[in-house]
């Protein structure tokens, strides 16, 4: 038979070269790996040195220790991938005056894994061929099975490691689930806010729910995300947020003036940060600065407006805090109207919103925590009679609704009753009184809750001092 042209042996795809600037650049600067380290492995290089230093450097940095030319050394003993015309030394020193910039060194560990999978696929073609042809070997069902679940796991599909379990194994976890509430006096499951009323109605953050905070501009969403982040932080919990619109300087000071709420010497963190405080208040932000600096929170107020940044600044800080025996608890992103997926969708912004909650969703399954995700609501609402928010008012994309386990809106009647002053002064006395009554109420609306009712609780709000708490009457 002749050989036929498609079959004509050709170079396999790989690129030496770019693996060793890429090597050469993370040398240089080690933090370049927390750009790769989640998807790059040392299998995936084609030079077998190269794959033997990258496993040194993935070891050390997941050890959260540095790797540096002369802790290198010793892998290039005897070795005969070693250029004839290089010694270690020039060989290592060649690498790191070669290297590149973050952004090119991420794109370069790109292509090193694409051609990784570029060899395994006609790796996996020719085994393929090699049994099709064999009549005495598999049936050619057998043969279409085994590459399909071979090309899926290739593809990123089984990148988890997770299987399908029998049910049993979720009705055990239940039960457990189940027996540790009915022996806890106080059975919050999740992560708790402190915040008694809600806890108890939800049973805290669950491990893997998107839960949206919805409301409009003046509602109290920030101050409800802070509150939980701070409620979180003091059970011990491992907060990560992620402030797109405040500065981390705002937030601890609205974290300082909440702890400080119920002292003689309270202060308002507006006030706080435009330096309008007397003595003893600023005695009083002092301590509240303690309190705020031994919480296991962690800020971002630069990243986060991508969800590829959520995810790599999510897991860089959930293997710092590994080395300690820890991990991350809770994220809390403020929030989604101001996030993008850092690539162009042609003005679709209802697609683009989709996949950011739908990406989202997977990450707190992929980590197993608790994201809670601030939403604007659309202007629609105010045009209403009765203003507190419906599910249908959820802003941009009906995806919000549906890639969330729990939608929590916040509602405060006194904002709007404030600027609906009534003309007559007859009127004017049971106005003055109803806005009273109603000034420090917010509502908490729980528009849906996969795991539990719907309902609406009242709390009290200083909006002053961000703070939150129950209290029996308004």
């Amino acid at each position: 038979m002749d050989e036929d042209p498609r079959y004509i042996e050709k170079e396999l795809p790989f690129d030496t070269e770019m693996e060793a600037v890429f090597l050469g650049s993370c040398i240089l600067n080690n933090q370049f790996m927390d750009r790769v380290v989640d998807y790059l492995e040392p299998d995936h290089f084609a030079n077998q040195l190269h794959s033997d230093m990258y496993d040194h450097m993935v070891g050390q940095f997941r050890k959260n220790k540095s790797f540096t030319p002369m802790s290198m050394k010793p892998l290039f003993e005897g070795r005969e991938e070693l250029p004839e015309d290089k010694t270690s030394g020039l060989y290592l020193a060649q690498l790191a005056a070669s290297s590149v910039t973050m952004k090119h060194t991420e794109a370069y560990g790109r292509v090193i894994h694409d051609y990784w999978l570029r060899r395994q696929t006609i790796q996996i073609s020719q085994d393929t061929q090699s049994k099709a042809f064999d009549k005495s070997e598999s049936t050619g069902a057998d043969i279409i099975e085994e590459i399909q679940g071979t090309l899926s796991g290739l593809s990123g599909f089984s990148h988890n490691g997770q299987e399908l379990v029998h049910i049993s194994d979720g009705m055990n976890k239940a039960m457990e689930l189940v027996t540790l509430a009915m022996n806890d006096e106080n059975p919050i499951t999740g992560v708790p806010t402190a915040i008694d009323s809600l806890d108890r109605a939800t049973g805290g953050m669950k491990s893997g729910q998107l839960i949206i905070l919805a409301g409009r501009p003046a509602m109290g969403k920030t101050a409800l995300a802070i509150s939980a982040a701070k409620g979180a932080a003091l059970a011990g919990k491992n907060v990560a947020v992620f402030s797109i619109e405040m500065e981390a300087d705002e937030l601890t000071l609205r974290m300082a003036s909440d702890f400080m709420a119920d002292g003689s010497s309270s202060f308002s963190y507006f006030d706080a940060g435009n330096g309008k405080l007397e003595h003893e208040q600023f005695n009083s932000l002092s301590r509240g600065a303690k309190y705020v600096s031994d919480l296991p929170v962690h800020i971002s107020d630069r990243g986060g407006n991508t969800v590829d940044s959520v995810r790599m600044e999510t897991r860089r800080l959930d293997r710092s805090l590994a080395t300690r025996g820890a991990k991350i608890d809770l994220i809390v992103i403020d929030y989604l109207q101001l996030m993008t997926m850092g690539r162009s969708y042609r003005g679709n912004r209802v697609q683009e919103i989709s996949d950011i909650t739908g990406s989202l969703k997977r990450l707190a399954k992929e980590m197993k925590i608790p994201i809670v995700l601030l939403s604007q609501l659309n202007r629609g609402l105010e045009s209403r009679e009765n203003k507190r928010p419906l599910l249908s008012d959820l802003r941009d994309s009906g995806a919000i609704e549906q890639d969330a386990d729990t939608v929590l809106f916040v509602y405060r009647e006194h904002y709007y009753l404030k600027h609906n002053e009534p003309k007559s002064i007859s009127d004017q006395a049971d106005w003055r009184d109803e806005l009273k009554k109603c000034e420090h109420l917010l509502e908490i609306i729980i528009g849906k809750q996969r795991r539990g009712p719907t309902k609406t609780l009242r709390v009290e709000f200083r909006l002053e001092t961000n703070t939150i708490r129950d209290f029996t009457s308004c």
